[in-house]
C-alpha cells in the first residue's frame, strides 16, 4: 500500500458514527490513524480493537497478515520453536519472558469474574458468543453493541464473527496483554502471532496443533478441567475407577458438597449400579470385590489427602487451588483469578509487586 493514503475511521462518545476518506491507492480497505501513532495503518479484516484515550475511543486495526510485523518474542527467538530444547537461552532475560507479571490490572475492581458478568445484563441475547467464555477470556461489557474490553489492558474488541475464539482474538490483537500471558502463557500469544501472518481466520485447533504437544499437555489439559487435580479424584482413578466416570460424579457431587474420598466412592458406586443395573452377577460379586480393597486404601490415604487439598486450595475463595505466587515475598495461597484482585499478600501483607503463574505436577 502507498505509503500517502489517507483513510481514517474514529469513533468518538461510545457513538459509532464514522467517517471514512479514501483515496486511489485505498481501495476498499480500511486505513485507521490513532491519535496517538502518526504512523498510517491499513487492514482488510472487518474486526476493530479499541484503544482508550482522554477525549475519544479510536478505532485501530493492526498490520495485516501479509505485512511486515514486529511482534514480541520468546526466549529471543523471531517464531515458535516446536523443538523448545534447541532454542538458545537469553544472557538477561525479561519478566515477560520468565513468566512473571508486574503489570497491574486498568479496572481491579472487575478482577474478579462475577463483577465482569454482572456488566453484561445488557449483551445482546441473540449473540453468538457465550458471555461466560467472554468474562473467562478477561473481558467486560463496554455498554455498546457487541464491544468487550478488557479489564486488565483495557483492549476492546467489536464485530465479532462467527467462528471467532475469544482466547486467539484477545491475543492476536493484544500480544501485550499480561492477563493472556498469565492465563495461556507466552507461547500461546507467539503461535497466534505467527498463524497471524498467514491465516485470516485462527481456529483455536490450529493454535492447539502449531503448540509442542507435552507443552499443551503440562499447562493446558488441566485447565479445562481442574477436578483431576483434586485428591479425592486423583485416588478414585489411581484405584481404577473409569476417568470419565470419576469426573463426571465429582462434578455433579462438588455443586453441593465438598469434595471427599467417602463422598465420591458412595455416589460413584450408586452412579455405576444405576448405569450397570443389567450386569451379571459375577461381575457385581467382582465391583464388591474391587470396593472393599478401595475403601482399606482410602483410609490409609484420607488423612494424607485432607491435608494436600488444604494446601492446594485457594485461601481466598476457599474453591479453587493455588496456582500464582506472590512476588517478594513467595507465598502460594491463591489462585490465578483471585490474585488479580489483591494487591496485598494475604498472608505476610506485603505489596505484591509481581506474580508467576505456577504448575503443580
Amino acid at each position: 500500500m502507498s505509503p500517502n493514503t489517507k483513510c481514517t475511521s474514529v469513533i468518538k462518545n461510545d457513538h459509532s458514527s464514522e467517517s471514512c476518506l479514501k483515496s486511489s491507492h485505498c481501495d476498499n480497505q480500511k486505513q485507521i490513524k490513532s491519535s496517538n501513532n502518526s504512523g498510517n495503518l491499513c487492514a482488510i479484516s472487518n474486526k476493530r480493537s479499541i484503544q482508550q484515550t482522554d477525549s475519544q475511543l479510536v478505532q485501530t486495526v493492526p498490520t495485516p497478515h501479509n505485512a511486515t510485523q514486529t511482534n514480541e518474542t520468546l526466549n529471543g527467538t523471531s517464531s515458535l520453536s516446536m523443538k523448545l530444547g534447541q532454542e538458545k537461552p537469553k544472557e538477561n532475560p525479561t519478566y515477560s519472558e520468565l513468566g512473571i507479571i508486574t503489570e497491574k490490572p486498568k479496572r481491579q475492581d472487575l478482577a474478579l469474574k462475577q463483577k465482569r458478568l454482572e456488566s453484561f445484563h445488557n449483551w445482546p441475547e441473540d449473540h453468538h458468543l457465550k458471555r461466560e467464555d467472554l468474562v473467562d477470556a478477561g473481558f467486560y461489557y463496554a455498554g455498546y453493541g457487541d464491544c468487550a474490553r478488557c479489564f486488565y489492558c483495557s483492549g476492546g474488541l467489536r464485530n465479532w464473527e462467527i467462528g471467532d475464539d475469544v482466547w486467539v482474538e484477545h491475543a492476536r490483537w493484544f500480544p501485550k496483554c499480561a492477563y493472556v500471558r498469565q492465563q495461556m502463557g507466552q507461547i500461546f500469544i507467539q503461535a497466534v502471532q505467527d498463524l497471524n501472518k498467514t491465516h485470516d481466520k485462527i481456529p483455536f485447533s490450529i493454535v492447539k496443533e502449531k503448540i509442542a504437544a507435552p507443552f499443551w499437555s503440562l499447562h493446558y489439559e488441566t485447565k479445562s478441567n481442574p477436578l483431576k487435580r483434586d485428591p479425592a479424584v486423583k485416588t478414585l482413578i489411581e484405584c481404577q475407577f473409569l476417568e470419565k466416570d470419576v469426573l463426571e460424579v465429582a462434578e455433579k457431587v462438588k455443586k453441593d458438597n465438598p469434595l471427599s474420598s467417602d463422598l465420591l466412592l458412595e455416589k460413584l458406586k450408586l452412579f455405576r449400579k444405576s448405569r450397570d443395573s443389567n450386569a451379571t452377577q459375577e461381575h457385581q460379586s467382582s465391583d464388591s470385590h474391587n470396593s472393599k480393597q478401595i475403601q482399606e486404601q482410602i483410609r490409609d490415604l484420607k488423612e494424607k489427602n485432607v491435608q494436600l487439598r488444604e494446601q492446594m486450595l485457594c485461601k481466598i475463595c476457599m474453591d479453587s487451588q493455588v496456582e500464582v505466587v506472590f512476588l517478594p515475598c513467595g507465598h502460594l495461597v491463591s489462585c490465578k483469578d483471585c490474585a488479580l484482585a489483591l494487591k496485598d499478600c494475604p498472608v505476610c501483607r506485603k505489596y505484591v509487586k509481581g506474580m508467576i503463574r505456577t504448575f503443580l505436577g
